[in-house]
């Protein structure tokens, strides 16, 4: 049984912690992040674009992740709210490294994402993008919990299946923060 001053305790406790966490609701800014995928070559990663982006972010994904397979074949909403949507590989479940070498070192890499993600199998004989190499040591060195990481411009990290509005409500927010 708690007894009262403890529960108090316990309730101011989780209550200085949430109010010191962030004044505007979001995940912390993290600079080095940003810094580290902003500097990722435009080349070395799969974007999706709409006509004319007023945000984007930058997906740490696996072809094998089922929250990554339905953002996926939700991209035209995320289009649709003008958030550009910059793929990275975070390959972590079964045969994802081999299948997302398989997606960076294909013709077209858009269709070979959709077919990945689709769990058909992506191959490129004797090839290793180092792209995908790359993206995963980041991923790494910042100890990414899951996929997808849901990068924001100010290096934020969102986990899991995010819609397109909440998104939106983030990207916004984060623009109105200084």
């Amino acid at each position: 049984m708690v007894k009262k001053p403890a529960f108090w305790l316990l309730a101011l406790c989780a209550a200085l912690l949430s109010a010191s966490a962030s004044a505007s609701g979001l995940p912390p800014a993290n600079p080095a992040l940003a810094e580290k995928v902003q500097a990722l070559p435009e080349a070395d990663l799969i974007v999706y674009s709409p006509e004319q982006a007023r945000h984007h972010v930058t997906v740490f994904t696996d072809v094998n992740c089922p929250f990554c397979r339905r953002l996926h074949t939700q991209m035209d909403d995320y289009l649709l709210f003008d958030i550009e949507i910059r793929y990275a590989a975070f390959p972590n479940i079964n045969n994802a490294l081999e299948q997302m070498h398989g997606v960076w070192c294909s013709e077209d890499r858009k269709a070979a994402m959709t077919k990945a993600k689709r769990n058909e199998i992506v191959k490129v004989e004797g090839c290793r993008s180092e792209a995908v190499n790359d993206q995963l040591e980041i991923a790494l060195v910042h100890r990414f919990l899951g996929t997808p990481a849901i990068v924001t411009p100010r290096g934020r990290v969102l986990y899991g299946h995010v819609t397109a509005e909440q998104l939106i409500e983030v990207l916004e927010l984060e623009a109105a923060t200084p």
